[in-house]
């Protein structure tokens, strides 16, 4: 079969400063071709009339609407091609505006950002099909369009970047706490933790290391406690990782942050690095896997306090965090569900141009079923 992806993602000649893209367009894309697919990517802006015949799955990442878009999803499904609409991020709700990341870290104004969501949503509207990286996400795609077929395909690690990783060794006399913002859209996330991480940075023995952009005031930490980087290469986040004794991922209470994808977890995890973070529910799905769930800032520090006492105790975790992330979060695992999810696109427009009617449910290999009603790819 053949795939192309098409990302919205300004970084795409740069993927190791976009996470999104990273994870969504670059990781599939490597492991369709390893499974024997032929899989390619391109820019919404590169997407033209040469691709519309050259591929029968076309995923679009985060698509802003244009009238050369509308155009082409219009021709591809006259051409009989699949055409999803693939969303890791809440960008559809000009509704919920007020809350978007961009505004509460005032970035962009609430006007600009109620703009910027009417377009992603005009794009959604294009189409029929959809995948989203969470459950939550795929929830508001079914209150926009109440007969979208939709999927949930996790973010999934590239066994690429896992074989390559140089890994570092946490230093054996203090306990550090590793704390990763990818952009500049998490100073109020880190605001949850700052009075409990005061209190336990007080401790000449515990360390805080901030890898990514994060505004944080003098008085907020003592200086000689934190360890700062602005920004590394994707490929230098393993060895910083591996240094620390936990990771954090404190979350503010809005509904953009609810729908948010557990990445945090499977990056730390996969470094035998136990991850303590706010309870939303890609996160939470890995509280077998070993996640420290905080449901309290106060519960930060317990964690953490825990963790200090119990250092030898952590590094006999290590090596089942890592299992666990290596076994359950790979690209492949997710990749695969895309495969069925196509299949099961497929299916129901034979189905449709042959005259049957269609079950309430079809069921698929893996266990996995689509809605008639709602189109929700999900286990029964």
């Amino acid at each position: 079969m053949r795939f192309l992806y098409i990302s919205n993602s300004k970084h795409l000649l740069y993927p190791t400063r976009d996470a999104s893209t990273r994870y969504r367009c670059f990781n599939p894309v490597e492991t369709l071709n390893e499974m024997g697919h032929i899989a390619d990517l391109c820019t919404q802006r590169e997407f033209s009339k040469r691709h519309l015949d050259a591929y029968d799955v076309y995923i679009f990442h985060r698509p802003r609407y244009t009238r050369r878009l509308e155009r082409y999803v219009n021709r591809l499904n006259r051409g009989r091609k699949i055409s999803i609409a693939d969303y890791d991020d809440l960008l559809f709700t000009p509704e919920l505006a007020s809350f978007s990341p961009i505004v509460r870290n005032g970035q962009a104004s609430i006007r600009i950002a109620r703009k910027l969501h009417q377009n992603y949503l005009a794009a959604l509207h294009l189409f029929d099909h959809f995948t989203t990286s969470t459950a939550p996400l795929a929830e508001q795609i079914r209150d926009k369009m109440t007969t979208a077929a939709t999927a949930v395909i996790h973010n999934g690690y590239s066994p690429t970047w896992l074989r390559q990783a140089e890994r570092g060794t946490p230093d054996a006399t203090v306990v550090t706490a590793g704390y990763f913002p990818g952009t500049r859209s998490h100073d109020h996330d880190f605001a949850v933790i700052k009075r409990p991480l005061e209190k336990w940075l007080s401790s000449t023995l515990n360390r805080l290391m901030v890898v990514g952009p994060l505004r944080m005031e003098d008085n907020q930490v003592t200086q000689a406690s934190v360890t700062r980087r602005s920004h590394v290469p994707y490929h230098a986040l393993p060895q910083l990782i591996s240094q620390c004794d936990v990771a954090l991922a404190p979350l503010e209470a809005t509904p953009f942050n609810y729908c948010k994808s557990g990445i945090k977890f499977i990056e730390s995890a996969l470094f035998g690095v136990p991850l303590i973070a706010t309870p939303i529910p890609d996160i939470a799905r890995f509280k077998q896997g070993g996640v420290l769930l905080a449901h309290t800032p106060s519960e930060f520090k317990e964690m953490l306090d825990l963790i200090s006492q119990e250092k030898a105790a952590v590094e006999t975790q290590r090596q089942s965090l890592y299992r666990y992330a290596a076994t359950h979060c790979s690209a492949k695992a997710q990749t695969e569900r895309i495969l069925d999810f196509i299949q099961s696109i497929q299916e129901r427009t034979r189905h449709t141009e042959s005259g049957v009617r269609s079950a309430p449910y079809t069921t698929h290999k893996n266990g996995y079923r689509i809605a008639s009603g709602h189109g929700a790819l999900d286990r029964p």
